[in-house]
């Protein structure tokens, strides 16, 4: 069984890695295209459009250079974790039955780790080269934008570049799914990605040794705050088969294999091999800090959307920042003052509820130095 823990630790390596580089320096460039060579002054749509190409061309060469970098990364982190969460599964699953595993059985899941690892790789790649796609696109349209403001004489010139800096900021480093429509930030698309492939990989692998030896009971992982739908079932033994009459069928009471069940969207929960005897209950307390675990479910949500709003208001700084403009603009004063008040919001929050506070979901994704608030 592969720890969660561990599938966290893949996800922040990699999102924090290679692919943070790549998006620091494509943002980089599009905010700073939109300020300088005069394109605000410019009447001519011709000038607009070759400058979007030329963005154009800059960005994919950037993904480009990264790709290769980011795919290696990624190959290795993955295959590794899924390597030894499967090597601890032999581990315990050798000494009950007190034989060794089968020939080559080690090397099939070496072979299912670095498939998975390949996989993961290929689609990241495919979200880095959306997330381009998406963002020059987005770059044309905000700089129309600013244009169009600048000639009718509406607004202050640092005023339109805060706002169009801002925007771009804001959607810039996303990546659409076509199908659905839905847009994610690139770094939340690629944890998403990392925690459901890896999570069904390593799922895939357990089973497979649970059948190798023949063993049919399991038990799923369990942590404090888990979504109420997940909760009724983690920490519980089940009979793989549904052939052991004092267990129910794993399957049909976890949903494993479908979207909102085990191991579907976005589910941290994982599973490994159970014995007779154990205790069919999660070792969890009752409450933590005071709340149950509905309510600390609803509290990490809660500062999921500080961190969100954090992240979202730094990367409007320091895109005004990267276009030129002073601390002293009215936009930055007060965006600096709002980035205060969701961080004092979200001390409240830890003050009042005992959570931990996790600096790193507060950073900025794609920008390389951080603001600071005022009025904190």
């Amino acid at each position: 069984m592969i720890d969660p823990e561990d599938i966290d630790r893949v996800a922040a390596g990699i999102v924090g890695g290679y692919e943070r580089e790549m998006a620091q320096r494509i943002f980089t460039q599009l905010v700073r295209a939109i300020a300088s060579g005069g394109m605000l002054t410019t009447r001519d749509i011709r000038l607009l459009e070759q400058a979007a190409a030329l963005n154009a061309e800059a960005v994919r060469g950037i993904v480009l250079r990264y790709r290769a970098r980011i795919s290696q990364q990624v190959m290795q982190l993955v295959a590794e974790a899924l390597e030894a969460a499967d090597a601890r599964d032999v581990v315990v699953l050798s000494r009950l039955y007190d034989r060794a595993v089968l020939p080559g059985s080690s090397a099939l899941a070496e072979r299912m780790a670095r498939e998975t690892a390949e996989g993961l790789a290929q689609i990241i790649a495919r979200e880095n080269i959306r997330m381009a796609e998406h963002a020059v696109a987005l770059w044309h349209d905000v700089t129309a934008q600013a244009i169009v403001e600048w000639n009718h004489g509406s607004l202050a010139r640092d005023r339109i570049i805060a706002q169009a800096v801002a925007r771009l900021a804001r959607g810039g480093l996303a990546t659409i799914d076509y199908r659905s429509g839905v847009r994610s930030n690139l770094d939340v698309a690629v944890r998403r990605h990392i925690v459901s492939q890896m999570g069904q990989a390593a799922g895939r692998m357990s089973m497979r040794r649970l059948e190798e030896y023949g063993h049919d009971l399991v038990r799923t992982s369990a942590h404090f705050g888990a979504r109420p739908s997940h909760a009724t079932w983690q920490g519980r033994i089940f009979s793989r088969t549904g052939t052991s009459p004092d267990y129910p069928d794993f399957y049909a009471a976890t949903g494993y294999g479908t979207g909102p069940g085990l191991q579907g969207w976005n589910c941290r929960h994982t599973f490994g091999p159970a014995f007779p005897g154990d205790p069919d209950t999660p070792d969890l307390p009752e409450r933590v800090n005071g709340m149950t675990s509905d309510e600390y479910y609803e509290a990490t949500q809660k500062q999921r959307r500080f961190e969100r709003a954090i992240r979202a208001v730094k990367a409007d700084i320091e895109a005004m920042r990267l276009a030129g403009l002073d601390h002293a603009a009215a936009d930055m004063v007060s965006a600096r003052l709002k980035l205060g008040r969701y961080q004092r919001g979200l001390r409240e929050l830890i003050r009042e509820t005992g959570l931990i506070r996790r600096p790193d979901l507060e950073r900025a994704f794609g920008v390389a130095v951080q603001p600071r608030a005022l009025g904190r």
